[in-house]
């Protein structure tokens, strides 16, 4: 039962929110055009004020162990990996290939990281999520940014992929927040203020955006591509990741640290970003919604799974 309230908690909020969107869409408050045009707001305003909160708040001493931060990095990278070597022979067109990848090994991790693991743990300590969030957040947003661009472009060109990484927001917003958190600088009230505010409304604005994007007939003529995005990242991905952490011998709140980060559905910025760099956004906004939809259930089963097993 606890198991099942904490996924409750966790995705029906975001699932109701994307379904006002759908709403708003269905009754004509808002149409694709204007979608699209506040999407590029989402995307170059709250998301990466989200992030750099994430990185700035974050309590690097709480993470002590060097060998589960490189864990957590290689486990990542090797996700992606796989979403690509699962994907390339299943897929030929381009767009589709970067948005299924995307979908797949990009999980909603900095919105359902530190409420998953406060819940999880019996003193709620949320500081190793947020350091969590702080280092995979930016690998996320670097590997997406390598890969859309090469199945935009059809070419791995070095000075490209430099140039769209250096003016995408989010590394923008990453490299900052690390900058600010290394030289110790306090951001005076008002900013912090600013910042703070913009990343609360981060979350609601993309997920009632994702929901007015929702087109069910083009969504459907892509099921079979969102559906594989989304075994990979509710069944294969957690199956592989927290066993392999249980494995190693993590327990504790370093366990469930990784529940959020590996069972999570895909994270809602997938759509922004697949917008900007030209990915498909049809299967973009399907695995968002079935992958939200559906982890209802199989976060309800890994958590109760790895509680049993005595992870935690």
């Amino acid at each position: 039962m606890e198991s099942l309230i904490i996924s409750f908690n966790a995705i029906v909020p975001m699932f109701l929110i994307i379904a006002i969107g759908y709403t708003f869409k269905s009754i004509g408050w808002i149409n694709p055009a204007e979608v699209k045009r506040f999407n590029k707001i989402v995307f170059h305003t709250f998301m990466p004020a989200m992030l750099f909160r994430s990185i700035y708040n974050s309590d690097l001493s709480k993470l002590m162990d060097p060998g589960y931060l490189i864990f957590v990095l290689v486990s990542v990278m090797i996700t992606f990996v796989i979403a690509v070597l699962a994907v390339l022979p299943l897929e030929k067109d381009g767009a589709k290939r970067g948005a299924m990848i995307h979908a797949a090994y990009r999980s909603n991790y900095i919105l359902l990281g530190t409420p998953i693991v406060a819940a999880l743990t019996s003193d709620g300590d949320t500081g190793m999520a947020a350091v969590v969030a702080s280092i995979t957040i930016p690998l996320y947003t670097i590997l997406a940014v390598i890969m859309l661009e090469y199945f935009r472009s059809g070419k791995l060109r070095l000075n490209g992929m430099l140039k769209s990484l250096a003016k995408n927001p989010l590394i923008i917003a990453s490299v900052a927040g690390i900058i600010v958190k290394i030289a110790g600088i306090q951001l005076p009230g008002v900013l912090e203020s600013v910042v703070s505010k913009l990343n609360s409304a981060a979350s609601p604005v993309a997920l009632l955006l994702l929901g007015a994007s929702f087109d069910w007939k083009q969504e459907a003529s892509e099921r079979r591509n969102i559906a594989i995005s989304t075994v990979l990242r509710l069944v294969i991905f957690p199956a592989v990741m927290l066993t392999a952490g249980a494995i190693i011998g993590y327990r504790g709140v370093e366990f469930v640290t990784l529940i959020p980060l590996f069972a999570s559905p895909t994270a809602v910025n997938t759509f922004n970003m697949d917008q900007e760099m030209g990915a498909d956004l049809n299967i973009a906004s399907g695995a968002i919604a079935i992958s939200t939809a559906l982890s209802f259930v199989t976060l309800f089963i890994w958590i109760s799974l790895f509680k049993h097993l005595g992870m935690f």
